[in-house]
């Protein structure tokens, strides 16, 4: 697992399976209601 984090306060979280196959991101704004979640891969995470 990584992450960025930006000036403005917000981030993006990562998260990889252990073959990095697969991957995951959410992207966090404070103040936020909804948050951009990504992912790919063969299999869900």
């Amino acid at each position: 697992m990584s992450h960025e984090r930006y000036d403005d306060g917000s981030y993006t979280l990562w998260t990889y399976s252990t073959d990095t196959l697969c991957w995951a991101s959410a992207d966090y704004e404070p103040g936020a209601r909804e948050y951009v979640v990504a992912q790919s891969g063969p299999r869900r995470l």
